[in-house]
C-alpha cells in the first residue's frame, strides 16, 4: 500500500489510510508517517501533528542521530567537513590515489574476491592514519608554541575507548578515528592533551586552562557523545 507524501512545514510526512480508529504517528530513520482512519479529515491530522510538533521534531533529531552512516557501504568517506566520494578498481598492487576531490581505491588483481573488502578496510584505514599523523602533528605543534611546552612523540591509533592521551614521559595519542569529525571537534582533543603537558590531572587548572585556549569545550564534548558512532568505518 503506498502513502500519500504530504508536504508541510517544518517536517514532511508520509500518509497512510487504512481501518484502523485512531490516528498513530511512526518516526524512522528521520522519516515521519502518519497513519489515519479512513475518511479522517486532513484538517483535524494536520491539527494532531501541530499538537505533536514539540515531540516529532525532537524525534526526528533523536532518530537522525542513531542513524550512523555506512561510510564503505555508500562509496564515501568524511574527512573533517568534507566528504570524499571514492571507488574501487584492479590493479597491479594495492594503494590508495587522492585524485582531486575524491579516492581511488586500488585493489591488486592477486588478492582474491573473498578478502577484497578486508583489503580495502585496510588501505582506507591506513589513508586515514597517515591523514591524522600529518595533521595531529602540525596541530600539536601550533599548541605547543601558544602553551610553551614540548612532547616527546605523537602516536595516531585506533582505540575504541579514548580520542588522546597524555603520558607521564610528554608521549601524546590520537585516534585516527578523529579525522571523520570536524575539525574544530579534532582540534579540541588536542588542545586538551597538550594541555595535559602543564596538568596531567583533570584538576580546575587543567580545565580553566583548556578553555582559555578553546571555546567550544562543551560543544566538542557533546558532539563527541552524540555522534562518537559515526566515527567508524
Amino acid at each position: 500500500m503506498s502513502g500519500l507524501q504530504v508536504k508541510a512545514q517544518p517536517f514532511n510526512y508520509i500518509l497512510y489510510y487504512s481501518k484502523r480508529r485512531s490516528l498513530a504517528i511512526q518516526i524512522k530513520a528521520g522519516e515521519v508517517v502518519v497513519r489515519a482512519p479512513l475518511a479522517y479529515a486532513m484538517a483535524k491530522i494536520e491539527a494532531f501533528l501541530q499538537h505533536k510538533q514539540h515531540w516529532i521534531l525532537e524525534k526526528i533529531q533523536t532518530t537522525q542521530l542513531l542513524a550512523a552512516p555506512k561510510w564503505l557501504e555508500e562509496c564515501r568517506l568524511p574527512l573533517f567537513e568534507q566528504v570524499l566520494p571514492f571507488e574501487v578498481q584492479r590493479a597491479k598492487r594495492s594503494y590508495i590515489l587522492q585524485q582531486q576531490d575524491k579516492l581511488v581505491l586500488n585493489i591488486s588483481s592477486r588478492v582474491q574476491m573473498a578478502r577484497v573488502d578486508i583489503i580495502k578496510q585496510q588501505l582506507i584505514t591506513d589513508w586515514y592514519k597517515q591523514q591524522a599523523q600529518i595533521w595531529f602533528n602540525s596541530r600539536v605543534a601550533y599548541w605547543q608554541r601558544q602553551l610553551q611546552v614540548k612532547s616527546t612523540e605523537i602516536v595516531i591509533g585506533g582505540w575504541l575507548s579514548k580520542w588522546g592521551y597524555c603520558r607521564a614521559d610528554g608521549r601524546l595519542g590520537f585516534n585516527w578515528r578523529l579525522m571523520m569529525a570536524p575539525a574544530w571537534v579534532a582540534d579540541y582533543v588536542v588542545v586538551h592533551e597538550v594541555c595535559h603537558l602543564k596538568h596531567l590531572n583533570h584538576s580546575a587548572a587543567f580545565w580553566q586552562l583548556v578553555a582559555k585556549h578553546c571555546a567550544d569545550v562543551s560543544a566538542a564534548k557533546q558532539w563527541l557523545k552524540q555522534y562518537q558512532h559515526h566515527l567508524s568505518l
